[in-house]
């Protein structure tokens, strides 16, 4: 688990990493270019821009480091004789506890985003 929740953390910050710099990179170029090239890259701006807002890198990011920093304090008591094995167990728990909310509050944030306002 503790390898796993550490890798989705880094995958998330790598991507919010990425996804910034060529989107800053595109706007850039697509400003600068004076040919019609420059439209593909403000095209590419604009994916790059909008997966950033959609994909929610950083709720990711938070969320599995939270879970992944709690198991690795854990671990590390339990090997040094700091911590009895329920204890790391509960740190397990605690962990999927933290993933598990987030994962709940994706599909609603999802609806939100789609839905149209009532008229009255």
């Amino acid at each position: 688990k503790l390898a796993q929740w550490r890798a989705i953390s880094r995958w998330a910050s790598a991507g919010r990493f990425w996804f910034g710099i060529f989107g800053i990179t595109a706007s850039a170029l697509a400003t600068a270019i004076q040919s019609p090239y420059g439209r593909y890259a403000a095209a590419v701006s604009t994916v790059c821009v909008g997966v950033l807002s959609i994909a929610g890198f950083e709720k990711v990011y938070f969320r599995y480091v939270r879970a992944w920093r709690i198991l690795d304090g854990a671990i590390l008591r339990f090997r040094y004789g700091n911590a009895t094995l329920e204890f790391l167990l509960q740190a397990v728990e605690r962990g999927e506890t933290i993933i598990q909310q987030f994962e709940e509050e994706q599909p609603k944030a999802e609806q939100r985003v789609g839905a149209t306002p009532r008229m009255s």
